[in-house]
């Protein structure tokens, strides 16, 4: 990309390949850059800070990347796109297949909405959209086999709780607790209603949700400060406050929550809700964190990405120690 579009570049979403060694960064252009990540942390050299490859695979913006063991997968605008890693790795990108979503109204009918968010697991791929819907493909088949329909605004984030449960956070307000098994919301919070998380000049949207890997605790925010909820017991048990701040990503990691958003900084917090550290970064907004949890270390490599055409890595979660430059 030239100068002029460095500057107006946002990374929305970040992946690490199946082997840890490499990192696809996506952007608002619709591009995908790919990163020797383990050349660029190992060798003082501003080759490896550069991208290896650079293509465009989306008309418009990528908002979300995920990736499978052979396949790395993007959402944004127009169909979902699966690529072979490997045929990335040769530098020579192809779609290896599309996935169209049904629209609500027709089975037989294909929508054109903006994907916002994806996750996976070994056989399902979800996608959050901006129509309110949820949608789940299976990988064998290939088909959209369920639609979790109940929001009244668009998805800005979802999370796999297990092989049959799922959050998603929206625009409306709520986080939904589905059983995939029914298709159907169990649970629905509303962090807004509660007079210790709500903040009306901020709006009462849900940016941001993430589960641990227990799929036991979540944590949501957005309008709402962030907190902590135990799932089974719909019980709000933390408030991870920050003045000011706006979630845009959220992870669990080890015994931490870690966090990204409208501030130029990376905020860890422990689990009872008192904030650990908040580390500086390079980046105004914050709206991908991705833990290199390939990697057999103390403490997994970090990639923070957002408004900038340039990702922090923090190999020490208490400092920026590289930068890569698309």
């Amino acid at each position: 990309m030239d100068s002029r579009h460095l500057l107006c570049t946002t990374v929305y979403s970040t992946v690490f390949s199946p082997c840890g060694k490499f990192v696809a960064a996506a952007n608002n252009f619709g591009h995908i850059s790919l990163f020797n990540f383990e050349k660029a942390v190992t060798l003082n050299s501003l080759k490896w800070q550069k991208s290896i490859i650079t293509f465009k695979a989306h008309d418009g913006p990528i908002h979300s990347l995920v990736s499978t063991k052979d396949c790395l997968l993007s959402g944004g605008v127009g169909p979902v796109a699966a690529w072979k890693w490997n045929d990335i790795l040769e530098r020579k990108p192809a779609k290896v297949y599309t996935l169209h979503e049904p629209s609500q109204g027709d089975e037989g009918s294909f929508s054109s909405n903006d994907v916002n968010v994806l996750a996976c697991d070994e056989t399902k791929l979800y996608a959050g959209r901006d129509d309110n819907v949820v949608c789940i493909w299976d990988f064998n088949s290939g088909k959209c086999e369920r639609m979790l329909i109940g929001h009244t605004e668009y998805i800005h984030d979802i999370a796999i709780i297990s092989p049959n449960g799922l959050v998603s956070a929206s625009e409306d307000g709520s986080v939904k607790v589905w059983d995939l098994r029914m298709a159907q919301a169990t649970t629905t919070i509303e962090p807004h209603q509660n007079k210790e998380l709500s903040r009306p000049q901020y709006g009462k949207w849900i940016s941001s949700v993430a589960t641990d890997d227990n799929g036991q605790w979540m944590v949501c925010g957005g309008g709402p400060k962030l907190s902590l909820w135990h799932l089974r017991s719909q019980s709000q048990t933390a408030v991870l406050d920050c003045p000011e701040f706006t979630p845009y990503t959220t992870v669990f990691h080890e015994n931490f929550i870690v966090s990204g958003g409208n501030t130029n900084s990376v905020h860890h917090w422990y689990t009872n809700g008192d904030e650990k550290a908040s580390i500086p970064c390079g980046i105004g907004t914050v709206f991908s964190l991705t833990f290199n949890k390939k990697k057999n270390t103390d403490s997994a490599p970090l990639i923070a990405a957002g408004t900038s055409h340039k990702l922090d890595v923090f190999c020490n979660p208490s400092y920026r120690s590289h930068t890569l430059n698309l």
